[in-house]
């Protein structure tokens, strides 16, 4: 529902962020917290498979101040739509700053 992300875009308005999700349901209730926050103008919010977009989606190097992950396993028990996992973490490396 991005209740964590709208409360870090209230609270620090100089920081920009993004907020990944597949679920279009949980990406409407973050839109509409980060409005009613205020916090739609440092926030966005992206519709895709985290560790894709992790791996192939973001060609900027070093953009990544700080990775927070609050789901790391949501299909209990399928390795392979687990976040954190090594490949997951060693993609995180070249773009964290």
């Amino acid at each position: 529902s991005g209740e964590a992300l709208c409360s870090l875009a209230a609270s620090h308005p100089d920081a920009d962020f993004v907020g990944v999700d597949w679920f279009r349901g949980g990406l409407a209730a973050a839109m509409q917290g980060l409005d009613e926050a205020g916090a739609a103008a440092n926030a966005r919010l992206v519709r895709a498979d985290a560790a894709t977009l992790l791996r192939d989606g973001l060609e900027a190097r070093r953009a990544l101040d700080e990775v927070l992950v609050f789901f790391p396993d949501p299909w209990r028990g399928s390795e392979g739509r687990r976040i954190v996992r090594p490949e997951v973490v060693q993609s995180l490396s070249p773009l964290m700053q």
